[in-house]
Order: C-alpha cells, then structure tokens, then sequence
C-alpha cells in the first residue's frame, strides 16, 4: 500500500505540468484566433518553458515551435519565423516519418511563408 502511494505521487508531479503545457497552448490558440500575436507568443512561451524542464522531449514540441513560426511570421518577424519553421521540422523529423501529414503539413507552411517572404521581396524591388 505504501509504495503504490509513492508510485502515484511521482505520477502526479509530472501530470500538473502536461496538464499546464496543454492549457497555455490552448490559450495561446484562443489569442492566435483573436489575432494577439503578443498574448499568443506569451502563452506559448510558458508552454514552452514547461515542455523545456521534462526529461524526455515532449511529443507537443513541434507543435508548439509550428504555433511560435506562425505567431511570428503573422508580426512580420521574418527571421524568427523561419528559425522557428526549421526547428519544427528538425524536431518533428525526430520521431515522424517524412510521409506524415504533420511533417507534410511543416514543410508545406515553411515552403509557402518562403514563397510568400521572396514574392514581397521581389516586388519590393521592382516597385523601387
């Protein structure tokens, strides 16, 4: 009896935390959908920080980095968009074979916002 007690108060440490990483995501997926890209990056941000401090990589990491890309592709941060677009795929790549609909889903979004980033380039250039 006293070590099934045990056994579930190591269970519960780590439950709080999945529980935490899944609602600030949530939120953050609230904020992404009333277009707050600051309250959405913040949200995702204390996911992240969570998912950061488990032993084992988290299965919600590239999802999380694809959210974070989105956000910051939405505030026309370019740079941190695309790091953000490459982590998701290196780390989804970990665990998903290249023929997953998530993986096709990563590169997808990664190709279309390189697309879109090079056209706004190259219009630019031609309205000068």
């Amino acid at each position: 009896m006293y070590n099934e007690h045990r056994r579930s108060d190591i269970l519960s440490k780590e439950e709080p935390d999945n529980e935490m990483i899944t609602t600030f995501f949530n939120i953050a997926r609230a904020y992404y959908r009333q277009q707050d890209w600051n309250m959405c990056l913040s949200m995702l941000a204390k996911s992240l920080d969570l998912v950061q401090k488990q032993k084992e990589e988290h299965f919600m990491l590239p999802e999380l980095y694809y959210s974070m890309a989105l956000a910051y592709a939405h505030r026309q941060e370019i740079p941190i968009a695309l790091q953000y677009f490459k982590l998701t795929i290196s780390t989804a790549a970990k665990k998903l074979p290249d023929d997953h609909p998530d993986m096709q889903k990563y590169r997808f979004q990664l190709q279309l916002y390189t697309n879109d980033v090079l056209k706004a380039i190259f219009q630019g250039q031609h309205n000068n």
